[in-house]
């Protein structure tokens, strides 16, 4: 019996080692960064650029003791001792600081907030084997304390500037960035991978050009031919099929990589489509894979408004690769102005806010371009998907925008039978369409404060729900079909216009049911 159950384990093992499984190699290479502003309207040499850091402060200082390892004078290797050395930890204060560029109009192109919220304290003497002795740390401080604060905050404004500097040539300058990202294909013994494999090489070749000479015609021209391969792959994407030749392991990676190499096409709208792919294949899982995937949609989303900015740019093959040969040209210093540290902090909430505003919009733009494209259901985007609580689907004017409600209630949510919880309050929906019954697997269903009079008998087919929230409407009148809903344990009628009758015949209807009136 033991041999028949290592040779069942043997033959599943080898079964493992053959099904379909994605493939990577960590791509390192150079993306072109544009500025958040037109650099066909606006030279980068007219940029002026301002920073201003907040007073660095120090707090009471402490004498702390830690343990070191010394060797006495004169002593080997062999002779390091563990001692119990002193110090002087220092507390230091530090607000943040503040990036602001303008053009020559005065119009701010980018601003940034910087600085480390709990800057790390200094430390006097710290792992000094001189110092076992607690009387001498307490001499040098006396002595060295001012000289040693001086220092301190000479060397955080430096650390200050020098960062200042560094944002400025990623953010308000063109500049050559270093990118790192994985690159996928697949492998099996199944199916017939040498498509991604010749994608892959093609890809592989176009970014060590990118990384050598910016953005040349020849890698572009070879990125793209990547990326018709891999989206022919995507065709045959099969998520519910792990033998499937393109299955979601494998699906994953190639949106990951036309995310990423529509990013180095600079056509963002493409990029982010294809990122979003690859979270929604994700699911509920959370790993190490999914958040650094969750991080660099963030990067693509930023580099979105710039590439938008730029689109003139973008276009020309060659004004790329003037801006990537000029971006290693150096920019304009940094011009430090402590004493306009509140004009700044202002300009940076201004601009921050106008920021927010550009990106919700364009991601509302792709969004409706890509439900025309696709078909996509457009209440997908309101769907959280739990492992403990399933499908949840939550619609408040809120979440969809100022001074949008809905009216009714959508047929397209009628048609999303994975459902599990439903949360449409706060609205004004007035009317619920009999496609509701398709909703067999919906558990709870909140419609609180809407404008509805009635429901339609279609609620009675809704035989696993549990809990059914309408406080708040103008109800007059409850479908005698509600008994049907036989696992109907709360029922919330508060502030309704239902009468003492309609009261009383719920109550016999729904026997077993918590009424709230």
């Amino acid at each position: 019996m033991r041999k028949l159950y290592l040779l069942i384990a043997m033959v599943s093992l080898a079964s493992l080692s053959w099904a379909q499984k994605d493939r990577s190699e960590t791509i390192v290479t150079t993306y072109l960064q544009l500025p958040g502003y037109d650099v066909a309207q606006v030279s980068p040499g007219s940029i002026v650029t301002e920073f201003a850091s907040g007073g660095i402060g120090f707090g009471a200082e402490k004498l702390q003791d830690v343990k070191t390892m010394c060797v006495k004078k004169g002593g080997t290797i062999k002779d390091v001792v563990e001692v119990n050395t002193y110090y002087y930890e220092l507390p230091v204060t530090q607000p943040p600081s503040f990036l602001v560029a303008r053009d020559a109009d005065g119009k701010i192109v980018y601003a940034d907030q910087f600085g480390d919220a709990s800057p790390p304290p200094a430390r006097f003497g710290y792992d000094e084997c001189a110092n076992f002795l607690v009387d001498r740390v307490k001499k040098q401080w006396a002595e060295q304390a001012s000289s040693f604060k001086a220092q301190t905050m000479a060397q955080r404004q430096q650390q200050t500037l020098d960062q200042a500097q560094a944002l400025a040539q990623m953010n308000v300058f063109p500049s050559l960035i270093r990118e790192e990202f994985e690159l996928y294909s697949a492998k099996g013994k199944d199916h017939d991978y040498s498509d991604l494999e010749t994608a892959f090489e093609k890809a592989s070749s176009a970014y060590a050009a990118m990384s050598q000479r910016g953005p040349l015609g020849s890698a572009t021209t070879e990125l793209k031919e990547a990326v018709a391969i891999w989206e022919k792959a995507m065709e045959e994407l099969n998520v519910d099929d792990k033998k499937s030749r393109i299955n979601k392991q494998i699906g994953k990676g190639l949106a990951e990589n036309l995310a990423n190499a529509y990013n180095f096409l600079y056509e963002p709208q493409q990029s982010l489509r294809y990122g979003r792919k690859a979270l929604e294949m994700y699911g509920n899982i959370t790993n190490n894979r999914r958040l650094a995937w969750e991080g660099r949609m963030g990067v693509l989303e930023t580099r979105r408004l710039a590439v938008d900015k730029n689109e003139a740019s973008v276009s020309n093959p060659e004004r790329l690769a003037e801006l990537a040969a000029a971006a290693t040209g150096g920019f304009s210093p940094v011009k430090q102005v402590d004493a306009a540290y509140d004009r700044l902090a202002e300009d940076f909430n201004t601009f921050r806010a106008t920021q927010h505003v550009e990106t919700a919009m364009k991601q509302e733009e792709d969004f409706r371009e890509e439900i025309e494209m696709t078909g996509a259901n457009p209440y997908e985007r309101y769907v959280m998907r739990s492992a403990t609580q399933g499908n949840v689907l939550t619609i408040t004017p809120m979440l969809m925008g100022m001074g949008e409600n809905l009216t009714e209630f959508p047929k397209e949510v009628c048609a999303m039978t994975d459902l599990n919880q439903i949360t449409i309050q706060n609205n004004e929906i007035a009317s619920i369409p009999p496609q509701i019954g398709q909703l067999q697997t919906v558990t709870k269903m909140n419609l609180a404060n809407n404008k509805l009079t009635a429901l339609p008998p279609e609620i009675g087919e809704l035989t696993g729900l549990k809990t059914l929230n309408l406080n708040g409407n103008p109800l007059e009148t409850i479908p005698e079909e509600i008994k049907n809903c036989t696992s109907l344990k709360t029922l919330r009628l508060k502030k309704t216009s239902l009468s003492k009758g309609m009261q009383g015949q719920l109550a016999e209807w729904l026997p077993n049911t918590k009424i709230q009136f």
